[in-house]
């Protein structure tokens, strides 16, 4: 099957991150990696959120990305999770499931951009601690200038370094309307300290895409931050040496949604779009 393109050009930095809950759904995962969660769960999370926006017909769910018609069908995905009953057992009364303005299945893991467009998340950080916190902080976390970097340096918020993460979005973001995904965040990480769970964190480099493969520019192997050429050490966490070379890795692109010509044929998704009033 063709390779389904999500991004091309410029890729931003962005934080990953996961609840950890040992739940059904994640069988076979290992309960604090990121990347296994949100690969495991990306499906059914997508399945979720078509059911709950409605853009479900005939049991294929639809929605057009990037000007193409996309589509995939509920019964493929909810198989793999042993149906649609069973998933919604484990997630609706999950206090793991902290995404459900988007979707009610697999809202433990997600991503979270460190600007978006005249936003910068990174400096309303720096912002909101001041010089004595910034002390403080130095005893729980990686001590980085910016902070920002620090925060996620222990690559898991638990207990009082989770408390205190709150506290600093909960000024961050409180000023102005801010995209929703940064007060989504701030919901996953009040779930978290009210229930007692941990949140496994990855901050992942800028890069680029040309659509079949991802470079994740050179950076630090401790902070994350981008790295400059002929560095020494890193300008952010000091940490010596001239950092991480570049990554290439495969798109994920944007399964489980794939051309709906794919799944239906050419011919028959007309056919369906038409009587949907999806044309």
């Amino acid at each position: 099957m063709k390779r389904q393109v999500a991004i091309i050009g410029p890729t931003p930095e962005f934080l990953r991150w996961s609840i950890r809950r040992d739940c059904a759904l994640r069988k076979g995962t290992e309960i604090d990696s990121v990347d296994q969660t949100e690969k495991r769960l990306r499906a059914i999370h997508a399945a979720g959120s078509a059911i709950k926006s409605e853009q479900v017909f005939q049991g294929i769910a639809v929605r057009k990305i990037q000007g193409q018609w996309k589509g995939f069908r509920l019964e493929e995905i909810f198989r793999l999770f042993h149906g649609q009953e069973q998933a919604e057992q484990c997630c609706y009364d999950c206090p793991a499931n902290a995404l459900t303005a988007e979707s009610d299945l697999a809202g433990c893991t997600g991503w979270l951009p460190s600007s978006i467009d005249e936003v910068d998340l990174r400096q309303r950080v720096s912002q909101v601690v001041s010089a004595h916190e910034a002390t403080e902080l130095a005893a729980q976390f990686l001590p980085t200038e910016p902070v920002w970097y620090g925060l996620w340096s222990e690559r898991s918020l638990v207990g009082l370094r989770l408390q205190v993460v709150l506290e600093i979005f909960k000024r961050a973001i409180a000023e102005t309307p801010l995209p929703i995904v940064y007060t989504q965040f701030l919901n996953v990480l009040s779930k978290c300290a009210d229930a007692g769970l941990a949140l496994d964190c990855e901050l992942v480099p800028p890069g680029s895409s040309d659509g079949l493969r991802w470079t994740v520019f050179p950076h630090c192997d401790r902070c994350k931050a981008i790295s400059q050429t002929g560095q020494k050490f890193c300008g952010v966490c000091r940490k010596l040496g001239c950092g991480h070379p570049e990554i290439h890795r495969k798109v994920l692109g944007l399964r489980p949604w794939v051309d709906l010509n794919t799944v239906l044929g050419p011919s028959n998704a007309a056919v369906f779009l038409k009587e949907n009033g999806l044309t």
